[in-house]
């Protein structure tokens, strides 16, 4: 019997949205965001970067939270190590653009603040994780599961 790790927990699953959803609803997010219209979105904001090595522009919507008086990120996906160390970043809310610094947490601060977030929402779907009923996440399991981006923005 393999031994169970924070990654292959069966209490604990990432719940991403079905690719051709995201296929669709990624570009329409983009668009809106850019526009008046972005207010309709509410905590999904465009958040847009250079890619540390590649130079690429990348323009992700994302749904953000506030911890602590700050607005921040869970993610799993791998453009988040763009922000180790910080990175400058765009981010446009509610058809207004901000700039600012990315910066990615340590683990156990990723932990706390998405226990906190938790323990706020309806669902751990909105945040993109589906935790079973009766279990309660430890925090390497936590941090195993999403990274914590910071965001540090002012008005354009």
């Amino acid at each position: 019997m393999a031994e169970e790790t924070p990654e292959s927990s069966q209490h604990d699953r990432n719940a991403h949205p079905p690719a051709l959803a995201m296929k669709i609803m990624n570009p329409v997010n983009r668009a809106v965001a850019r526009t008046s219209l972005g207010r309709l979105l509410g905590p999904v904001v465009l958040l847009e970067f250079d890619g540390r090595r590649s130079g690429k522009h990348y323009a992700v919507p994302v749904m953000t939270y506030d911890y602590n008086g700050a607005t921040v990120v869970f993610t799993d996906a791998r453009w988040a190590s763009n922000f180790i160390g910080g990175a400058p970043i765009r981010l446009r809310r509610r058809g207004r653009s901000y700039s600012g610094v990315a910066e990615v947490a340590d683990s156990a601060e990723a932990a706390v603040a998405l226990r906190a977030v938790l323990a706020r929402l309806r669902s751990p779907r909105r945040v993109g994780l589906v935790i079973d009923e009766g279990h309660t996440p430890t925090d390497v399991e936590l941090s195993s599961m999403r990274s914590l981006v910071r965001l540090h923005v002012e008005p354009s």
